[in-house]
């Protein structure tokens, strides 16, 4: 049987040979997969263009029809609302990697977001992020009703930065649940 200087025989290189070029394979194929759930989570969310010049730099409420025509992917949503009206509407899955997605209105435009972590990572208020927004949501305090199966919410503060304009804030509550 021939062996190289190693001592290892043809058959034994051959094996390494074929087991290295399958790990590459499946590191391959496993990466695209995330990638394409990552395209089609991000195709999923195209609420519109993103805030021209000139265009309102002030957040907007969310009509419900903009909130179900973004087909948000998740199981859990959080809701930034003032008086009553949703300002961020965002949805993610438990126990996951992956963007919470969701979206906000500059104007009567929606603008698509996102924060790592998904439901988890938004529960207690976090950075969501578009492509010239990024919106802060703060928690102020504990949780507050929950009762008659409604979630709790919590007092909360939304700041909000769009490009090359000073950040501006708004207060209002922040409930998070199915």
């Amino acid at each position: 049987m021939f062996q190289n200087r190693h001592g290892v025989g043809r058959q034994g290189r051959n094996a390494m040979v074929c087991m290295a070029l399958f790990s590459a394979l499946a590191l391959q194929v496993g990466c695209s997969a995330e990638e394409e759930t990552a395209q089609a989570q991000a195709q999923a969310v195209t609420p519109g263009a993103s805030v021209e010049s000139g265009a309102s730099t002030k957040l907007a409420p969310l009509s419900e029809q903009d909130i179900t025509g973004a087909k948000l992917p998740g199981e859990l949503v959080c809701t930034f609302s003032v008086a009553g009206n949703a300002y961020l509407h965002v949805a993610g899955n438990v126990a996951s990697t992956a963007d919470a997605q969701g979206v906000a209105k500059l104007g009567d435009r929606v603008e698509a977001i996102q924060a790592p972590g998904g439901f988890d990572g938004m529960l207690h208020g976090t950075t969501f992020k578009g492509d010239r927004l990024a919106i802060e949501v703060k928690l102020n305090g504990d949780a507050e009703g929950g009762g008659g199966g409604e979630s709790p919410h919590h007092a909360a503060t939304a700041t909000y930065l769009l490009e090359d304009n000073p950040s501006r804030t708004l207060e209002g509550r922040w409930q998070c649940g199915p």
